[in-house]
């Protein structure tokens, strides 16, 4: 079961994945852009993918899903999940919380963020583009 950790910004994000380098069980991060080639990269092998919510985490699990078997948006205020401001950081502890959940608690267990369907985010952001004029 192979699973991948996202730390997502607006233009790049950050992929931790775990990988066989000399016999030895390592994570292997990489920096990617955000274009098709790089979303597509590991769906052929990928079982979860686990994203840190963030502003445009909805984009990227409309982008991805069709590709993988599951996409979990984390809601990583319920594991208390303090990031250290560096990419690669935050990918390995997503990756190290991904892969506990999956393996001993089970995928049903992962405190996840819901993902509405495209028609009730297009009415939300009705109401956070408004402007108010007084």
């Amino acid at each position: 079961m192979s699973c991948i950790a996202i730390d997502l910004h607006s233009d790049c994000f950050t992929s931790a994945i775990r990988g066989d380098v000399d016999g030895k069980s390592v994570k292997l991060v990489k920096k990617y852009f955000l274009n098709k080639k790089s979303l597509l990269e590991y769906t052929d092998t990928t079982d979860y993918v686990a994203i840190e919510a963030t502003t445009n985490a909805f984009w990227f699990h409309d982008k991805i899903s069709p590709f993988v078997k599951d996409v979990i948006i984390l809601d990583t205020n319920k594991i208390n999940f303090k990031g250290n401001k560096t990419d690669n950081n935050d990918a390995r502890k997503l990756l190290d919380i991904l892969e506990y959940f999956v393996s001993v608690k089970g995928v049903n267990e992962i405190p996840r963020v819901f993902v509405p369907n495209i028609h009730i985010r297009e009415l939300r952001e009705l109401f956070t583009s408004y402007k108010w004029y007084y």
